[in-house]
């Protein structure tokens, strides 16, 4: 880093004082010096530090674009972070690009105030953002740690590649694919390396997120290189076995689709990577969204994928071996963990299917009196497509990871759970394009999890519906402190216990009046024919090195009559 650069930084810091800002001490990283500042919880006012945009990888730019991060640079003088980092680069709910490809950064906001030299390290939740890994962010305004600061823990969130950038995949040295989940792996190395001087213990992390957060979790119980950095986990509404991976033709076809859209239409790879290393950031990112004339989050061109290890040394690869294989033969990290879906995950996504509908309304009725009552009823149709969809893309694939886990993970407990709570703040009932507003949807979760500033919530802690989220708040604190959401000190459910899973598949229901249930009460017959299939064709059309059915079908799907 420039002396010009360095002395920026340095006066950056000590105008913090000058503007109003309350400043922490000097935080010593292994990269440098830095400085955040005190906040107050929303709740309780209570003190707490933040530190927004940490550096913790070089800026992914030019020749390292689509390459492994390489750590940050160490920096001269007391870097401010005071601010939320560029989101990486990304279409926004308009559809237009925004972000910047120097997005590498990660935020802490820590419980400690003074920084006494033998402080009690405290528990740290390490949160992966969900949006399909196409869109997202770690920003403070989505994922306000204020609930967690109460509960006396660590709070670490984290910015990674996301779209094409981040999930490119070329079968090629140059374009290896699953940079974002790399840069993940890298975050969390950082975390091991550094959160102890935020009052974070690196013995005891849990990694958490959900939707494509969720996924991640997954597969870095499945990774080599992440396994050994984290201690527990908790996995939201989201899971590798279903369209949160490819197969690698899967992922090369995208590739091809996509250089052909930007109008590169050579046959030769090397002259392909080349292409895609040169090309804006913005057209990589607009073309890929808009190649299917879909939104973003339902395109998903570029995900995770089945690595070729025959392409590079073992330490710059993350997956080479499909999920179902891994999973299926419990070649996976044994830990405790927290999985889990809501009640009703599809009725988020709604709003772009009415919409459609909702404009060719004039259409239908001045064409024949017969399609103005279908139109009417679309409402009710909506609500089927809904939880088919549910069954089909979040409950059967959830719990069908359920059940591979359950086999394999040992004394390790799984605290499953299906979120049912209803709420006029809930996510998808403040969005006005989304037509239901009933159930519990996709992303509901996160506001009941963290402040999220831009849903004008109420502030009050007494009010009814921050009361529930103090109860999903604890069960989540208590796991990331004592790996047990409800230990009898500090059960947060009026005496309910949330039982481990087991092979049965007990899980919690997750409302104002919490009660554990088995999975027949939950699994319609209809989410067990997706996990059937699954069980089928997984394994043929996931990429694997070999296929083959390590599990009898009786062991994973025994008799539905227990009761």
């Amino acid at each position: 880093m420039s002396n010009s650069v360095a002395l920026l930084f340095t006066l950056l810091a000590s105008s913090t004082l000058c503007i109003g800002i309350v400043p922490t001490p000097v935080i010593f990283t292994k990269s440098g010096t830095i400085r955040g500042e005190i906040l107050e919880t929303v709740w309780h006012s209570v003190p707490y530090s933040s530190f927004k945009g940490i550096p913790y990888a070089m800026p992914p730019l030019g020749n390292l674009r689509f390459k492994p991060p390489i750590p940050a640079q160490p920096w001269r003088g007391v870097l401010s972070v005071t601010k939320d980092p560029n989101t990486c680069p990304q279409v926004d709910i308009n559809y237009g690009y925004i972000g910047d490809e120097d997005c590498l950064y990660l935020n802490v906001y820590t419980p400690e105030t003074n920084f006494a030299p033998y402080m009690a390290l405290k528990p740290v939740l390490v949160w992966i953002h969900g949006g399909a890994f196409v869109i997202g962010s770690s920003n403070s305004t989505q994922y306000g740690p204020d609930f967690f600061m109460e509960q006396d823990i660590v709070v670490v969130s984290v910015n990674y590649r996301l779209g094409a950038i981040g999930f490119l995949y070329m079968d090629h040295p140059e374009i290896l694919g699953n940079a974002g989940l790399k840069d993940q792996v890298l975050a969390l190395k950082w975390v091991q390396d550094n959160i102890a001087a935020f009052g974070g213990d690196p013995e005891q992390v849990t990694l958490a997120g959900q939707s494509a957060g969720s996924s991640s979790v997954l597969l870095h119980s499945l990774s080599e290189k992440s396994r050994n950095l984290y201690h527990r986990s908790i996995a939201q509404s989201g899971s590798p076995l279903a369209w949160l991976y490819h197969a690698p033709s899967d992922a090369l076809e995208s590739a091809r689709e996509l250089a052909d859209y930007l109008d590169a239409f050579s046959t030769d790879p090397d002259e392909l990577v080349r292409f895609f290393y040169n090309a804006l950031a913005k057209d990589l990112v607009m073309g890929a969204n808009e190649m299917d004339a879909m939104p973003a989050y339902v395109g998903l061109k570029f995900k995770p994928t089945k690595e070729n290890a025959a392409l590079a040394a073992p330490e710059d690869l993350f997956l080479t071996e499909c999920p179902i294989s891994l999973f299926a033969t419990g070649n996976f990290k044994k830990h405790d963990m927290i999985l889990g879906y809501t009640s009703n995950e599809f009725v988020s996504f709604t709003g772009p299917i009415f919409a459609a509908v909702n404009t060719t309304n004039p259409i239908w009725s001045n064409l024949n009196p017969f399609f103005s009552p279908m139109y009417n009823a679309m409402s009710t149709i909506l609500k089927g497509i809904a939880g088919t969809f549910s069954d089909f893309s979040f409950k059967g694939p959830i719990d069908f990871q359920q059940r591979l886990l359950a086999l394999y993970n040992k004394d390790h407990p799984i605290y499953y759970y299906m979120l049912s709570y209803t709420s006029q703040y809930l996510t998808h009932v403040v969005d006005e394009g989304v037509p239901i507003k009933s159930g519990t949807g996709h992303n509901d979760d996160v506001d009941m999890l963290f402040y999220v500033s831009t849903l004008n919530t109420p502030k009050d802690p007494e009010n009814p519906y921050n009361k529930f989220k103090l109860k999903m708040v604890s069960l989540w604190a208590n796991f990331v402190k004592y790996g047990d959401p409800t230990p009898v000190n500090a059960n947060p459910i009026n005496g309910v216990v949330w039982e481990p899973s087991g092979r049965e598949g007990w899980l919690l229901n997750i409302d104002e009046a919490p009660a554990m249930m088995h999975r027949n009460e939950v699994i319609k017959e209809s989410i067990l024919h997706t996990e059937r299939i699954m069980y089928r064709i997984l394994p043929r059309i996931s990429g694997c090195n070999s296929i083959f059915q390590p599990i009898s079908y009786d062991t994973l799907f025994p008799s539905r009559s227990i009761f």
